[in-house]
């Protein structure tokens, strides 16, 4: 967990938003009173720790009840919040956001001006807004990691911005959306299209009402978010061509499990564009992938084509996302030395990832 870079003493976490994703991040959290969260907060509620419970006692309240259990939240809490606890410490910003993103900009400034670093899985406001919210950061010598935004468990951000960030990238393709993947995939194996909307709900791969998936665009602001780490520029969302999973094409998806085949939703991203189209593959094709996994090819100038895939939608996938951003931060505040390099095999293909060093995605 992020510790001071003078000692070895937790900085503070303040988790803002208590959905099921962040109730994931928090179960890997140490949850007693000496652990790093100090403060969450919900669309109503605060809940200070440890003066008013431990996490473990919030986790509990609020799969059972619904609430925290703190007090009412007022309009000036997080910016009350950050100034009173020590920094630097972190938010983990994971409300969601409105469609432009706007909403969840003042709390990412509210933590850059209380010497605070970011962390988020909220894709809206680093899809429309990255060079604003990079400046902020810069200017208040802060970090904003945001790896969980795109592949959930797969490093593929993390991948683009440190092993290949010279290998000079030509073209990303993508199963960026794990829960169109799981719904294509359902419904190639025959379950009805409602059913399997439903089980997506209820393993958290979508939300109550899964129309930013399905519309498509959940898979275009990340990959605009894919754009601007792997090319160094802003790509508008809404200029980028969309799948819609309506009646048609969730026709045509059992139509392609009816002869063993089946249908996904492949987003490319290359210099200055991006598109989804829908694919139909033989079954064991590197993109047949079971459940709501995620895949990425990369290919490059210098280094080959890359191949990353795994888990890439629901709160544990996010989780570990996030997660991983956190141990990032430890990383980067300890004195700089040499560490060796791992190579590991990923999916047959060789892939070099170093641990503890590299570039912050976002920073």
């Amino acid at each position: 967990m992020p510790t001071d870079p003078a000692g070895s003493s937790p900085r503070p976490i303040v988790l803002l938003g208590f959905g099921a994703v962040a109730r994931a991040l928090s179960r890997r959290l140490p949850a007693g009173r000496d652990g790093p969260v100090r403060a969450v907060l919900d669309s109503r509620e605060l809940l200070r720790l440890p003066e008013e419970g431990v996490l473990a006692q919030a986790l509990r309240r609020r799969e059972r009840s619904g609430r925290l259990g703190g007090r009412p939240r007022r309009p000036d809490d997080l910016e009350t919040l950050l100034a009173d606890l020590p920094a630097p410490g972190v938010l983990v910003a994971l409300t969601g956001s409105s469609e432009d993103g706007s909403a969840g900009r003042p709390a990412f400034r509210a933590a850059f001006r209380a010497g605070w670093d970011v962390v988020t899985a909220d894709k809206r406001p680093i899809a429309r807004h990255l060079p604003e919210l990079r400046a902020e950061a810069a200017r208040a010598g802060r970090a904003l990691r945001f790896g969980a935004t795109v592949g959930g468990a797969v490093p593929v951000l993390e991948t683009l911005a440190g092993p290949l960030a010279g290998a000079g990238v030509e073209r990303i393709e993508g199963i960026v959306s794990g829960s169109v993947q799981f719904l294509l995939g359902a419904l190639a194996a025959g379950v009805p299209a409602a059913e399997a909307r439903r089980e997506a709900v209820r393993r958290g791969l979508t939300e109550r009402d899964p129309v930013r998936d399905l519309d498509g665009s959940d898979a275009a602001v990340k990959a605009a978010i894919l754009h601007a780490v792997a090319f160094g520029a802003p790509l508008n969302p809404d200029r980028i061509d969309r799948i819609t999973v309506d009646p048609a094409v969730e026709a045509r998806a059992r139509a392609a499990g009816r002869i063993g085949r089946r249908l996904v939703a492949v987003t490319r991203v290359v210099p200055g564009a991006a598109a989804s189209e829908l694919r139909e593959i033989p079954r064991g094709s590197r993109w047949d992938l079971p459940g709501a996994s995620n895949a990425f090819c990369v290919s490059t100038r210098f280094a080959g084509v890359h191949w990353l895939a795994g888990p890439g939608a629901g709160p544990e996938a996010t989780a570990s996302g996030l997660l991983g951003d956190l141990v990032g931060l430890v990383a980067d505040s300890r004195p700089p030395r040499r560490r060796p390099a791992v190579v590991v095999g990923l999916h047959g293909e060789a892939s070099r990832l170093r641990r503890g060093e590299g570039p912050a995605v976002g920073a």
